[in-house]
């Protein structure tokens, strides 16, 4: 596929794409993030496609809904970051000290 060909697909199936990122994820910056994520893998993969075993548009979604969980089970992993000002006030914070800090 030339990527003039790609480049017809990505303005075809762009919309779709990141309307389903946007449902699955309820972000708009994870959305474009995702949607552009998508493009990127399916640029890179597009001489592994074969018609033979589905559409174009096919391929494109299975791969947007498999990226769109792969970021939500990495959201639910994270640790929640709480701010230095949310702690209790007994709790004492003790700056980090690692093998290049210096001493001021």
């Amino acid at each position: 596929m030339s990527p003039e060909e790609f480049e017809e697909l990505y303005h075809q199936f762009w919309g779709l794409v990141y309307s389903r990122c946007l449902a699955v994820l309820g972000n708009v910056d994870e959305a474009l993030d995702a949607t552009q994520e998508v493009f990127i893998h399916k640029w890179c993969a597009i001489d592994r496609y074969d018609p033979s075993k589905a559409s174009f548009k096919t391929w494109l979604i299975r791969n947007t809904d498999h990226l769109c969980v792969d970021l939500i089970r990495k959201r639910s992993t994270r640790p929640e970051v709480v701010s230095i000002d949310e702690l209790p006030e007994d709790v004492e914070v003790e700056p980090e000290t690692g093998g290049d800090a210096m001493d001021i």
